[in-house]
């Protein structure tokens, strides 16, 4: 295993510096929201518990992570995890704000601040965000969605989590997905390619 955190020390964002290994990206994900948890926790901000992710987003089958997930069956489970909020996905060609792109304010990002504001950023712990939900047939976001969402997480005093299980290890042509972006998270989870019959 260290040596494996060794080799992956030389792919991932540069404030990526320790690693956690788990069973499946579900796990993973849970784990990226325990660790922002634990991180607001002793900061003596045990009131910060609330994670945002987008509708129409995967994030994995745990309870928590069906909860997280903004796919409202749930896969059947429920009721839902109440620490856990959505906002509208990222989707151009169907835009939930019925406005289209470049005139459209990017009011997907806007709406990720406006949620943490209406919440109280006291009460936020983190975002969690893939890159293309595969859900909705991996639209790709528009280039200023992420830096505006990373801007928005640090100026809020919230946590981005990344979900890079689909995403990561090249499979859009460069190591991770939000690279893309030049965008850094604070927490970064992987998966799939890394391990399993996903590759030769």
């Amino acid at each position: 295993i260290g040596e494996l955190a060794a080799e992956l020390a030389e792919i991932v964002p540069a404030n990526q510096k320790r690693f956690f290994f788990t069973n499946s990206g579900s796990e993973a994900n849970e784990t990226a929201v325990k660790v922002a948890y634990h991180h607001w926790l002793k900061k003596g901000k045990k009131d910060k518990r609330k994670v945002i992710s987008r509708l129409n987003s995967y994030h994995g089958n745990t309870i928590a992570m069906a909860s997280c997930t903004g796919v409202e069956a749930s896969w059947g489970f429920g009721p839902k995890l109440p620490e856990f909020i959505h906002i509208p996905e990222v989707y151009c060609y169907r835009c939930p704000f019925g406005k289209e792109y470049p005139n459209c304010d990017v009011d997907c990002a806007k709406a990720l601040e406006k949620t943490i504001e209406k919440e109280g950023e006291d009460t936020v712990a983190a975002f969690i965000s893939d890159i293309a939900p595969s859900i909705l047939g991996f639209p790709v976001p528009p280039p200023e969605y992420f830096p505006m969402v990373r801007k928005i997480c640090s100026e809020h005093n919230v946590l981005f989590i990344c979900d890079e299980v689909v995403h990561g290890f090249g499979r859009t042509g460069k190591w991770w997905g939000l690279q893309n972006w030049n965008v850094e998270p604070d927490i970064m989870t992987a998966g799939k390619a890394m391990t399993g019959g996903y590759l030769p």
